[in-house]
């Protein structure tokens, strides 16, 4: 089962993330994209799970902001992040793996005496003309060269949304509806709901509780 991760131990590793991602971020801004990460749940440190005794991960949203999604080559654009990420993590740090290409998001894991430490994942967003956040999907069972922008419905006033409930004090009932949500899907083994998806459900489960709208 999903529990939370002290604050003071994934300190260290967000720090790692959060350098490594600063150089990709002024790397894609060097190439004219302008671009922001941050932990799904925006700055939720204190919504990192575990299960069990398991190693734990940190989920990251890499999100273009000043272009649309017809602008961008979904294929290119994963291929060159993951073969960045690998540059910089792995000449610095060789206990770290080379990044994965999951169907969501990008995996890069730290092994150390053949066990695994820790991961982190970077899924790639952009927002469609209506202002829904797009997940860069690569659909592997389909086709190795199947790359496409999905939809994630209901997503566009999700951080807004946030925001203003956690102003009314509501922070603590959306930490418990998130990891009471993630548990529901370990059990049913549903691996399909990224922690960003679990995230949305949860702040708009929440939202329509207390606002009509």
């Amino acid at each position: 089962m999903y529990s939370y991760v002290p604050k003071n131990e994934s300190r260290r590793f967000r720090i790692f993330c959060s350098d490594k991602l600063n150089l990709l971020k002024q790397d894609l801004k060097n190439k004219g994209y302008e671009v922001d990460f941050y932990l799904v749940g925006s700055g939720m440190k204190n919504l990192v799970t575990r299960n069990e005794n398991e190693s734990f991960d940190l989920d990251y949203n890499i999100e273009f902001l000043n272009v649309s999604i017809s602008q961008l080559n979904p294929q290119e654009l994963k291929n060159y992040i993951m073969s960045f990420l690998n540059k910089i993590i792995v000449e610095n740090e060789p206990v770290f793996r080379n990044c994965q290409d999951s169907t969501s998001a990008i995996t890069s894991r730290l092994v150390f005496d053949g066990k695994l430490q820790f991961s982190f994942d970077v899924a790639i967003l952009a927002k469609n003309k209506d202002g829904d956040f797009c997940r860069l999907i690569h659909n592997k069972k389909a086709d190795e060269n199947s790359y496409h922008w999905d939809k994630i419905p209901k997503s566009k006033k999700v951080y807004k949304r946030f925001e203003k409930l956690k102003s009314a004090g509501h922070f603590n009932e959306l930490r418990d509806t998130y990891l009471d949500k993630k548990n529901f899907y370990l059990i049913h083994n549903d691996h399909y709901h990224s922690s960003f998806t679990i995230f949305k459900e949860t702040v708009n489960q929440t939202w329509s509780k207390y606002y009509r709208s």
